[in-house]
């Protein structure tokens, strides 16, 4: 995929949300079976391609049935730490502080970890002969228009207030 557009009807394997957008926004059939079946669906030309974290295909050896990879960077799975409010109130406010700042510590080094996984993922899946295109700029701004008619008609399902702050750190990342 170099460009937005239909891909002619191709049974693409996807993330459990992604079918949402897609069935929306695109002419593929998205199906959602599991990363241990999508070698051998691949193989059998059950489904034309998947979307996945560079690493994932690595590790499940997907380049060897799968000839092209997209980078679209258009989902970012990062590891959380909730606590409950009545937890949290329990701690005095130096805990709260260490925590607070474990958590920062602990985002920085798991997202800089996670970056360079993938870099080293991508790297090894060229050396075994897959064909890499990072979507351009322009094409990934086109694509977020494609699939904004969806992100608008599910908002009001959500908090207000979070859509809002979700756009706005949206708006801030892809200004960077």
């Amino acid at each position: 995929m170099r460009q937005n557009g239909p891909m002619r009807l191709a049974v693409v394997s996807v993330c459990p949300l992604s079918p949402l957008f897609s069935r929306q926004t695109s002419e593929e059939s998205p199906s959602e079976p599991a990363i241990n079946e999508v070698y051998g669906a691949m193989e059998a030309k059950a489904i034309d391609g998947h979307e996945n974290a560079s690493s994932v295909i690595l590790s499940n050896k997907i380049y060897e049935v799968q000839k092209y990879l997209s980078i679209t960077n258009h989902v970012y799975a990062s590891n959380i730490i909730l606590f409950s409010k009545k937890t949290w109130d329990k701690l005095t406010p130096v805990k709260q502080k260490i925590l607070q700042d474990a958590a920062y510590e602990a985002r920085d080094y798991q997202r800089a970890a996670s970056r360079e996984i993938a870099g080293k993922a991508v790297g090894e899946l060229r050396s075994r002969g897959m064909q890499v295109n990072e979507v351009s700029p322009p094409e990934l701004a086109r694509m977020r228009q494609t699939v904004q008619p969806v992100l608008d008609k599910f908002a009001p399902e959500y908090d207000q207030g979070v859509v809002r702050l979700f756009r706005q750190e949206l708006e801030r990342v892809h200004s960077m």
